[in-house]
């Protein structure tokens, strides 16, 4: 008879070429059917979307919002009028873009959204140059990242998948 950890372990493997697979547009239905499963997770992120929403109500609700680097994102069920992107053409996204070169006209977006993005971008000076011309005065760019306090510096150090420099002053590296 198997354990529970043997079986849970067998799962992770037997979805591990998604799990580590960042430019397989398969892998977002395996991290939606997580988000979907884990109650906790789910309600934080509906907090973090309601801030969104909270946001967008202080620019107005007339104009373009878009969130970039949606990836597994559900934020539609709570904000339907929400622009979802990423740089890969996943299920269920609405524009496949880069977030240094977007599509928009100057002055054209309300607001700007990003969840655990922001370290993801391979030129922040170029991605935050960008969403100054596409601002529309008033706009609002709300980003919610990581701190990297004590604990959260043990995972990124030893757990986490992607490259951590504490030291680090600046970052730019090769996009998707």
């Amino acid at each position: 008879m198997r354990t529970i950890l043997e079986c849970a372990f067998r799962s992770r493997n037997s979805h591990n070429h998604l799990y580590r697979d960042y430019d397989n547009p398969e892998r977002i239905q395996y991290v939606r059917s997580i988000l979907q499963k884990k109650y906790a997770i789910r309600r934080w992120y509906r907090k973090i979307y309601s801030c969104y929403i909270d946001t967008y109500k202080k620019v107005g609700t007339n104009g373009i919002a878009i969130e970039i680097g949606s990836g597994a994102s559900f934020a539609k069920e709570v904000f339907p009028n929400l622009i979802t992107s990423d740089v890969i053409k996943y299920d269920g996204i609405d524009l496949v873009t880069d977030a240094g070169k977007m599509p928009f006209p100057d002055s054209s977006l309300n607001l700007v959204v990003l969840c655990h993005v922001f370290h993801h971008i391979a030129d922040p000076r170029l991605f935050l140059s960008e969403i100054e011309r596409c601002m529309a005065p008033g706009a609002r760019t709300l980003i919610i990242d990581q701190h990297c306090g004590f604990f959260s510096s043990i995972i990124l150090r030893y757990f986490h998948n992607e490259g951590w420099d504490p030291k680090a002053l600046h970052w730019s590296f090769q996009s998707s």
